[in-house]
C-alpha cells in the first residue's frame, strides 16, 4: 500500500505539519512584542500615578479608578492589536493551506481526475463561521481581551489593598527574572493564554481550509481521516481518534482541545467509486487508486510498541495496565460523542472486568 494515492497525500500532509509547528512558533514570538509594549505602557502609568492614587486621602478611590480605567484601555488596545495581527496571518494561512492541499493532491492524482482550488474568501468564511471549542474566532478574541483586562485590574487592586510599593506592583504584573517572568500577570498568564488561543486558532484555520477544499472536491474525496501526533504529549481524546475515518461533512474535527496538534487528511475515492473504467486508467496508476485509507499505523498500534514506562506516563498506570493486557483499546478511554476522556472511576464502572 506504500504507493497508493492516499498514502502519498498523507505522507506529504503529515510532513507539512512539521512546518506548521514552526509557523506557530514564529507567530507566538510576534504576540510577545505586543505584550511587552503593554507591560512598558502599564509600568509607565503605574510609576507616574499609582503613588498619588494611594496617597490622595479621601479621593484615593476616584484616582485609583481613573488609573485603572486608563490601564484597562491600554490593555484593550493591545488585545485588539494582537487580534488584528493574528487575524491577518490566519487569512493568509487559510489561503496558503487550501492551495497547498490542492497542489499535494494534483501532484499524485492522474490527469483524468480533477481537483479544484477554492477561492480564499470561501476558505476564510469557513474559518470564521465554524466554532472551535464552543466559540467562533471573534468570540475567542473578545473573551481574551476581557480576561486580560480583568486580570490586570485585579492584580493592581490586590497590590493596593496589600500596601505594596509601585515596584512591587509592577513586579506582580511583569513577574520575576528568577522564574523567567512566567509568574507575572502580563508576561506570564496573559502570554500563555494568548499563545494557547493562537496555537488553537492556527490548527482550526488549517483544518477548516482543508475541510472546505475537500467538500468542494467531494466528487473525488470520500471521507476524512483524523491523524494525531505520535508522542507523549498527545491527549487521550486525540489518541482515541487517531486513524478514525469520518464522513466528509460530519463528525469531529480538530482542534479537539486547546493547543491541539491533530489534523485531517483526505481519503480519495477508488477508480470504481469515481466511475472510471480501469481499462481507461493511465499506466502505473491502476493499482494506486484503491480508495484505502492511508497509513495503517495509529496511535494505538504505535503505543503498543512503546516501553511500559512511557505508556504509564501517557495513560496513567492503571489505564496503561488495562491497555497492555488487551482488555481496553485507546478508543474505549474516551467518550467520543462528548469529546472528553473518561476518568479512571468512570472507566472502572463502564469496564469493571478490565480492572
Amino acid at each position: 500500500m506504500a504507493d497508493t494515492v492516499n498514502t502519498l497525500i498523507f505522507d506529504q500532509l503529515i510532513q507539512h505539519q512539521i512546518y506548521l509547528e514552526r509557523f506557530k512558533t514564529g507567530e507566538l514570538s510576534k504576540l510577545q512584542v505586543f505584550l511587552q509594549q503593554l507591560m512598558d505602557d502599564v509600568s509607565g502609568q503605574l510609576g507616574a500615578r499609582l503613588s498619588d492614587a494611594k496617597n490622595a486621602g479621601t479621593v484615593r478611590n476616584a484616582r485609583l479608578e481613573a488609573l485603572l480605567k486608563d490601564i484597562g484601555e491600554l490593555s484593550d488596545k493591545a488585545a485588539e492589536q494582537m487580534a488584528d495581527a493574528t487575524r491577518d496571518q490566519l487569512k493568509d494561512l487559510a489561503s496558503y493551506e487550501g492551495g497547498y492541499l490542492v497542489a499535494a493532491a494534483r501532484a499524485v492524482l492522474p490527469s483524468v481526475v480533477s481537483f479544484e482550488a477554492v477561492a480564499p474568501v470561501q476558505l476564510w468564511a469557513a474559518v470564521e463561521a465554524r466554532p472551535f471549542q464552543g466559540r467562533v474566532l471573534d468570540q475567542w478574541f473578545g473573551d481574551y481581551s476581557a480576561a486580560q483586562r480583568g486580570r490586570i485590574d485585579q492584580a493592581i487592586r490586590t497590590s493596593v489593598v496589600e500596601g505594596e510599593t509601585v515596584d512591587q506592583t509592577i513586579q506582580r504584573l511583569r513577574g520575576t527574572r528568577k522564574l523567567g517572568y512566567g509568574d507575572g500577570i502580563i508576561n506570564g498568564i496573559n502570554r500563555r493564554s494568548a499563545e494557547a488561543i493562537a496555537r488553537t486558532a492556527i490548527n482550526h484555520t488549517v483544518t477548516m481550509a482543508r475541510q472546505q477544499t475537500l467538500v468542494e472536491n467531494q466528487a473525488v474525496v470520500s471521507s476524512v481521516q483524523w491523524r494525531s501526533t505520535l508522542d507523549g504529549q498527545t491527549s487521550e481524546i486525540c489518541i482515541a481518534r487517531d486513524g478514525q475515518t469520518y464522513p466528509l461533512e460530519s463528525g469531529p474535527r480538530p482542534p479537539a482541545h486547546p493547543n491541539c496538534r491533530s489534523t485531517i487528511v483526505p481519503v480519495i475515492k477508488s477508480w470504481k467509486e469515481l466511475g472510471i473504467d480501469l481499462k481507461e486508467a493511465e499506466p502505473g496508476t491502476r493499482a494506486s487508486m484503491n480508495g484505502q485509507v492511508p497509513a495503517a499505523e495509529t496511535y494505538g498500534t504505535w503505543l503498543k510498541r512503546q516501553p511500559a514506562a512511557f505508556q504509564d506516563d501517557v495513560l496513567g498506570a492503571e489505564k496503561a495496565q488495562a491497555f497492555r493486557s488487551g482488555k481496553l483499546t485507546v478508543q474505549q478511554f474516551v467518550d467520543d460523542k462528548k469529546g472528553r476522556a473518561y476518568s479512571l472511576g468512570e472507566l472502572k464502572k463502564l469496564h469493571p472486568e478490565a480492572f
